[in-house]
């Protein structure tokens, strides 16, 4: 896996004159991509590109709501777009346009002091879905698990976790949706709860210092566990990921958008 060095400078304009200049490319969607769009843009730009780029980072479903109705150009996003916004995006005159950039991988997270240290699959489905209650369950100490999850399907992570890990089953009744992943991390470092956050995000890069720890997955009972590594890549063996994509107006003529987004589609390795 090609990992990618982030200095994290997210522009954010706001100020409405600069919004007004039509040279400036304003990408929204998944802030949890953030980090990985905004190195890659500027090295695009250092290339040679007279591009111009600003971050509007939001959720994946909030940066498809701004893209229909014409608020940014470029969508980062983490999940497929959905047959409701395919529809109010044509029905707006728009020509969805998409690359596939990589994989993100998903940590699961719990607190640092939990004896906990791997769970397969199959545990975390089970957790997940509500048939495992307690950390005793699975090897740790006789706490009842406070499932923490993010908003579905505003966040992709969210749509993937669900599609992927509890198979499409819902979410354990009493869950908790958490509004950002740096609740994710709070909670999960202060309570018996799990959770999980996108390697992309800063939290990952010092999870340490955030009172959580990264648990090992395994595939199946007798399988190595797998932690993840910072970034994003084409593709990686750890089970738990999301997509990376952008979106764009393929009517539009502004060359920046296809353009860039090849750009970054051969550079993520």
């Amino acid at each position: 896996m090609k990992r990618i060095t982030i200095t994290l400078i997210i522009l954010v304009l706001s100020a409405p004159l600069a919004f007004a200049q039509p040279d400036i490319v304003k990408i929204g969607g998944a802030g949890l991509l953030s980090d990985l769009t905004v190195p890659l843009s500027e090295e695009y730009v250092a290339g040679g590109s007279s591009c111009k780029f600003a971050m509007v980072p939001s959720t994946t479903g909030g940066g498809f709501k701004k893209w229909i109705a014409n608020e940014v150009q470029l969508v980062q996003a983490t999940r497929k777009i959905t047959d409701r916004e395919m529809k109010q995006a044509t029905d707006n005159g728009l020509v969805p346009s998409f690359k596939f950039i990589g994989v993100v991988p998903v940590a699961v997270i719990c607190k640092a002091d939990n004896p906990v240290e791997n769970l397969t699959i199959e545990q975390l489905r089970r957790i997940f879905t509500g048939e495992i209650t307690l950390w005793s369950e699975v090897g740790g100490p006789d706490q009842k698990i406070l499932v923490t999850t993010r908003e579905v399907p505003k966040t992709g992570t969210g749509v993937v976790f669900q599609r992927e890990v509890l198979r499409g089953a819902p979410y354990a009744s009493g869950h908790k949706v958490m509004s950002s992943y740096g609740t994710t991390v709070k909670v999960c470092g202060k309570s018996w709860a799990i959770g999980y956050i996108p390697t992309s995000t800063a939290y990952f890069k010092h999870f340490e210092k955030e009172g959580i720890k990264i648990l090992g997955i395994k595939k199946t009972d007798d399988g190595p566990p797998m932690k993840p590594t910072y970034g994003a890549a084409k593709q990686t063996d750890y089970p738990v990921k999301t997509m990376f994509f952008y979106y764009w107006n393929a009517k539009s003529d502004d060359k920046c958008l296809a353009g860039f987004a090849d750009f970054a589609d051969k550079t993520v390795k």
